[in-house]
C-alpha cells in the first residue's frame, strides 16, 4: 500500500510539471464565447479531465496535426461524485466549479482565436458510464460530423504498476465509440518521472 501511495504521489508531482509545461497562461478575455455556428460542420471533441495541461496538449496536438480540418471545438468533462463529495454541499459545489472553470478555460481559449466552441459536463459515481451516456445522448447527436480526442499518460519506464494503476478511460471510450461508428484518437502524453 505504501509503494502504491508513493507511486501516486510521484505521478501527481509529474502531472503538475506537465501542467506547467503544456498549460497556456490566460492572456485572453476569459469571458469570450463564440457559440457553435453549424452543428453539422466538422467538429473536434476533446475529453478533458482535471488537468488543463493534458487537455491543452491534446488541443494543440489536434490543431497542429489536423490544421484547418475542424470548424467547431467541443470540450467534454465528467466529475466523479464519490463518497467524499456527498459529505457536504460545499464539496459538490466545489467539484462543479472546478469542472466549469476548466471547461471555460478551453472554450474561452478557442473563442480568443476566433474558433466556435461549446462544452458539456456531467457528474456521477461512475465516470465512464456518465461519459458514455453524455457522449451518446447529447454530444454526438448535436455534432454528428466529429472526431474525438483524449489524452493518455505514457510512462517511459512502464511496468506492471503503471499499467494497472492508471486511468484507462481513454482506451475504454475509444472502444465504446468505435462500436457505434465514431473515432476517438488517443493523444499520448509522456509523464516525466
Amino acid at each position: 500500500c505504501l509503494m502504491i501511495h508513493r507511486h501516486y504521489e510521484g505521478v501527481a508531482k509529474a502531472l503538475k510539471r506537465s501542467d506547467r509545461k503544456h498549460e497556456v497562461k490566460v492572456t485572453w478575455d476569459d469571458s469570450l464565447s463564440l457559440p457553435i455556428t453549424d452543428p453539422a460542420a466538422r467538429t473536434a471533441i476533446f475529453l478533458v479531465g482535471g488537468s488543463r495541461g493534458l487537455g491543452m496538449h491534446a488541443l494543440q496536438w489536434a490543431m497542429k496535426n489536423f490544421a484547418g480540418q475542424f470548424v467547431n471545438y467541443v470540450f467534454v468533462s465528467v466529475g466523479e461524485v464519490d463518497k467524499q463529495s456527498f459529505d457536504s454541499e460545499r464539496s459538490i459545489v466545489s467539484l462543479q466549479t472546478r469542472i466549469d472553470n476548466s471547461l471555460n478555460y478551453f472554450t474561452s481559449y478557442c473563442a480568443s482565436r476566433g474558433l466556435p466552441s461549446a462544452s458539456y459536463r456531467a457528474f456521477g459515481a461512475d465516470p465512464l458510464e456518465e461519459l458514455e451516456h453524455l457522449m451518446t445522448a447529447e454530444v454526438l447527436k448535436n455534432h454528428p460530423n466529429n472526431v474525438s480526442f483524449a489524452s493518455k499518460l505514457v510512462f517511459r519506464n512502464e511496468n506492471l504498476a503503471t499499467r494497472q494503476l492508471h486511468n484507462h478511460m481513454p482506451l475504454a471510450m475509444q472502444r465504446k465509440l468505435s462500436l457505434i461508428g465514431h473515432e476517438l484518437i488517443v493523444v499520448p502524453v509522456e509523464v516525466e518521472e
